[in-house]
């Protein structure tokens, strides 16, 4: 569908008929559809075709954590455009390779350091991180974004959770699908003040378990 970009008689975005409207060195130019274009549809084309349909998926389901914790990157790229860069490869590996692999956020703040412990038989999940700071003159501004996710064969639910870093703590109770249920913790910081924002911290335990918790 073609977009008018100066009224009835300006120019177009997009497709009417057999054209094609474009703006190019700042002239509105209209042209002709391609009739045949070539396609040798290998099967490394479809692999890379696969694995960016695949981050692309990633990208919309985890979209309210990447946009909340990457802002630092994002002042140079959107935050699906950086993402899909830098995990469209990732996506060629298994689920639990891509799980330690896969970028979320990055920036300049340090990682933090946290500690997570689930309660025995409930989703209950008590999480508290040390105050590595570096001196940083936000602190108190400063948020902690965290976002669990487990999967089933059916599919993959997440559940979101932004805390304060100067409260040191935060205790989450979990929605019932997550019970018993291996699970991914990932947690990063950010200050929108300051657009700042750290790495990922990954953890993955088992809700419900009072076990050892194993950081990815």
């Amino acid at each position: 569908m073609g977009i008018l970009s100066k009224g009835i008689l300006g120019g177009y975005r997009g497709k009417v008929g057999p054209t094609v409207g474009a703006r190019l060195g700042g002239q509105d130019i209209i042209r002709s559809m391609p009739s045949s274009y070539n396609d040798a549809n290998t099967d490394l084309q479809k692999d890379v075709r696969s694995n960016f349909k695949k981050c692309v998926l990633y990208y919309q389901k985890h979209a309210a954590f990447i946009k909340a914790t990457n802002i630092e990157t994002i002042q140079k790229h959107s935050a699906y455009n950086h993402f899909v860069k830098k995990n469209t490869e990732v996506m060629a590996l298994d689920e639990a390779q891509i799980a330690q692999q896969i970028e979320y956020s990055s920036g300049s703040l340090k990682t933090l350091s946290c500690n997570i412990s689930p309660e025995a038989d409930n989703t209950n999940i008590n999480i508290s991180w040390t105050d590595n700071s570096d001196d940083f003159t936000g602190y108190s501004d400063d948020f902690v974004n965290i976002m669990f996710e487990t999967k089933t064969e059916e599919k993959v639910e997440t559940f979101v959770k932004k805390a304060r870093r100067s409260d040191t703590s935060v205790s989450v109770t979990l929605p019932d699908s997550f019970a018993d249920k291996a699970c991914y913790a990932y947690i990063a910081m950010s200050n929108t003040q300051k657009r700042k924002s750290s790495p990922v911290t990954r953890c993955e335990f088992t809700v419900g378990t009072e076990d050892n918790i194993q950081t990815l």
